[in-house]
């Protein structure tokens, strides 16, 4: 009988499943079935090979599962023999038909990579990455600008690319933004002042990603401020996140570069800020409400509070900070934070260190979001009635850390190579035959899910699932910081051949070195996993 129904889920999983929202069903469904149930329609699935060639499959995977990264590790939880609804053991049936399973499953898991293709672009012009679409300024003329827009390959399909022209700019762009799902593109340029030494003016150009036409919205009125000395494009990074524009500007004449912070949105109200000054902390903003007067107004955002990383030793200072954050829906600020609550996405923290004794090396720290959430809910902040603190509220790292965050050591050595997204992380090259990490860059998926909801985690039964990475004896914090995380390591092929990367949901862009010369051609593998 089980079997019989096992066949008509799968049946029906393959054959309905295709949107977003029914696939939000599915995960719900999948998530209140029994173990023994789940096992036999995960065989149902197995018995298709050619994944990559079945459209009505890569549409399940690709929709319902990568886009879900609660059932992802729903399924490697069952794959490990851990189910949290029916205490499966470790000798149980269900385990031993996972097992078996594991191997076949590597066809689609994101344990290899499965594509590759490669694209140049000019290397001093500005480029930027988002949602698996590069744009990049291919080439200048007296009257406009020509951008190239590339579509990366994804598991569904294949990439394509084409261009557009930009008229009517005052200047080369000297940063740019997109965001694909709303056809935005953002372009900022800058434009000295007459009569003025050092002082400029941005200008924010807000532009059609798929034509390159100007956006005439009646809300949206022409951006600009002024700064000094802001020629370096550096100094400047926009990011578009739904209906907000945000950039960071840093001023150079300041204490810190600008490559000390970082920021991302969270959700449409929450921006978080990466700061390493002092041990380091993430500041948590919301924005204000969309202000009627000055468009030179700099003052957008407001301070809710502080999380505050582990107080540091006397012996090492955070250098940079980088910070990302998997999507999150926006409905979880409303959300009772139950332990049965969806877990929601994964913020990555990278803190580049320099040690006096042991030269430079980068801890990550990762938490689910749902901390900020919780955070916020405790100290009354949370939408729709937020009351702004009169003062900065600090929320000291024993008050948070230990329980829901979890921090692990990339010891770059001779090459600080580092890319970070969710669970994923881009370790360096190690300096020892003896270390435990292979040598060699690797991508690394950490099983946070199953790790940051108990106290003791149970050891990793899955042959892909290795050793855990540990700080050193000396991590540099005088306060504990809980580094048990099980991870999956992914192999970069030809990984000498690269100097840098970075990561999204389904990629890695793998950067190659480029003679330091004006003309020169940046080239980047992209790998699909």
């Amino acid at each position: 009988m089980i079997d019989l129904i096992a066949n008509n889920i799968a049946f029906l999983t393959i054959s309905l499943f295709f949107s977003v929202a029914h696939a939000r069903k599915l995960e719900d469904t999948m998530r209140s079935l029994p173990a023994e149930l789940q096992v036999k329609i995960f065989e149902c699935l197995d018995h298709i090979h050619d994944l990559l060639n079945c459209s009505v499959v890569c549409k399940f995977f690709y929709v319902v599962v990568r886009d879900s990264i609660t059932l992802q590790y729903r399924i490697q939880l069952a794959i490990d023999g851990v189910s949290e609804t029916e205490d499966a053991s470790e000798d149980s049936i269900e385990v031993e038909r996972l097992r078996i399973l594991l191997d076949r499953r590597r066809r689609w898991s994101t344990l290899s990579p499965l594509k590759k293709s490669t694209i140049t672009f000019p290397s001093h012009r500005p480029w930027s990455y988002s949602d698996g679409v590069l744009c990049y300024v291919r080439d200048n003329h007296l009257l406009h600008y020509v951008i190239t827009v590339v579509q990366l390959p994804s598991l569904s399909g294949g990439g394509s690319s084409y261009d557009i022209w930009i008229t009517g700019l005052s200047s080369v762009p000297l940063a740019l933004t997109h965001d694909p799902t709303q056809d935005l593109l953002a372009l900022l340029t800058v434009t000295p002042i007459p009569a003025s030494f050092d002082k400029h003016a941005v200008f924010i150009e807000m532009r059609s990603l798929r034509t390159g036409e100007k956006i005439r919205s009646p809300g949206l009125t022409p951006l600009c401020f002024i700064r000094e000395n802001t020629m370096n494009p550096e100094l400047h990074r926009p990011r578009i996140f739904q209906d907000y524009l945000a950039v960071l500007s840093q001023k150079n004449d300041g204490p810190v570069t600008y490559s000390a912070t970082d920021f991302a949105f969270l959700t449409p109200k929450i921006l978080l800020l990466a700061q390493p000054d002092r041990s380091g902390q993430i500041e948590v903003l919301t924005p204000r409400q969309f202000l009627q007067d000055s468009p030179q107004h700099h003052h957008g955002f407001v301070h809710l509070l502080s999380l505050q990383l582990p107080r540091r030793s006397p012996n090492f200072y955070l250098d940079t900070m980088t910070i990302t954050c998997e999507p999150t829906p926006a409905s979880l600020e409303q959300c009772s934070f139950s332990d049965a609550a969806v877990n929601a996405g994964i913020i990555s923290v990278a803190c580049a260190v320099l040690d006096y004794r042991h030269g430079s090396r980068i801890v990550n720290f990762v938490f689910h979001a749902r901390t900020i959430f919780r955070a916020l809910a405790a100290h009354n902040l949370l939408s729709p009635a937020i009351h702004i603190p009169k003062k900065a509220i600090a929320v000291p790292w024993s008050e948070w850390g230990p329980d829901a965050c979890r921090g692990f050591l990339i010891d770059p050595w001779m090459e600080d190579i580092c890319a970070i997204y969710g669970t994923r992380v881009v370790l360096g090259r190690r300096d020892s035959e003896d270390d435990p990490l292979p040598r060699g860059p690797q991508v690394f998926d950490f099983n946070v899910h199953r790790h940051m909801t108990v106290a003791a985690p149970d050891p990793p039964h899955a042959e892909l699932v290795t050793a855990p990475t540990l700080l050193l004896e000396e991590p540099g914090f005088e306060d504990p910081v809980e580094t048990a995380l099980p991870y999956a390591a992914i192999d970069i092929p030809n990984a000498d051949a690269y100097c840098g990367y970075r990561l999204d949901g389904q990629r890695l862009l793998a950067m190659k070195p480029r003679p330091d010369d004006d003309d020169a051609e940046q080239e980047v593998d992209v790998f699909v996993f």
